[in-house]
């Protein structure tokens, strides 16, 4: 007896693609797509004006062909979202959004919008206008940025962190390159020099200026503290590594000499020079 015809599995139906609800259908007669599939809209005539290699790859383009394949640009929905608000005369430019501004960066430069550069650049001289100790959230990724697009202002505050924080920072990121990464490293080496010079004229001090606990106690006063914070300066050159150790290896309270602590915070205030 033959067996029954087996059933052909069922094919679904293939979704359609997700339109961009800020740049939708009809927005723009250039269509293209983000890296998660999203479609866009959007006036080929700005990316033009813009950018000079969207203007290349229109040069003497027609209409796209029916069958002809859609482009994907780089960067997903959101990034992209946020990168065209910024070309867009008709939408309102965004402010600074951490989570979206570096993806942004990189899809400008890519397609060479200088203008979005010349924008973050100026909202970081704002920031640090209103806060002199503004900090960037990615330090090793805005300073690659900053070279590449010169951004000097951008690259010395990256700069600033970079040479005080701990070394993981540094080390676990995907960014820099050789030169750029010696040239770090050449910075924090100096900066250790600064800090063991301040170290050492703080255990010079008179007795009750100088951590009062049992370390401090074996030997001429402040020698076993100090070795502690020179040990910790090497993967963290900062006065924050020194404070820790005092607290959390000889419970001694932060150092309170007003010179020192005022040399320390002017020295890691500065903004450093670029060699580039």
């Amino acid at each position: 007896m033959s067996e029954p015809p087996k059933k052909r599995p069922r094919r679904e139906a293939p979704e359609l693609p997700t339109h961009s609800k800020e740049f939708p259908e009809g927005y723009g007669d250039f269509i293209f797509q983000s890296t998660d599939g999203v479609v866009f809209h959007f006036p080929r005539s700005i990316l033009v004006h813009v950018s000079p290699v969207f203007k290349d790859m229109f040069a003497g383009d027609g209409d796209s062909a029916p069958n002809q394949e859609m482009t994907v640009l780089t960067g997903d929905c959101v990034t992209l979202e946020y990168f065209l608000r910024h070309i867009d005369p008709e939408k309102e430019t965004p402010q600074v959004e951490w989570d979206h501004v570096a993806g942004a960066l990189q899809v400008a430069e890519k397609y060479q919008v200088n203008d979005i550069f010349k924008w973050f650049e100026g909202e970081v001289d704002l920031l640090l206008t209103s806060d002199r100790s503004f900090v960037l959230p990615n330090p090793m990724l805005y300073l690659e940025l900053a070279r590449r697009n010169d951004l000097q202002m951008t690259a010395r505050i990256s700069l600033r962190q970079l040479i005080k924080c701990p070394i993981w920072e540094i080390t676990d990121s995907p960014h820099g390159d050789t030169a750029l990464l010696k040239y770090i490293f050449k910075l924090r080496a100096g900066r250790m020099e600064d800090l063991v010079k301040v170290i050492y004229k703080y255990s010079e001090l008179p007795y009750k200026h100088s951590p009062k606990c049992f370390y401090a106690k074996k030997g001429a006063s402040g020698t076993s503290w100090r070795q502690w914070a020179i040990q910790a300066i090497v993967s963290e050159p900062s006065w924050s590594a020194v404070l820790r150790v005092l607290l959390t290896s000889c419970g001694c309270p932060p150092l309170q000499h007003t010179k020192q602590r005022e040399e320390v915070e002017r020295i890691e205030a500065e903004l450093p020079k670029l060699a580039w």
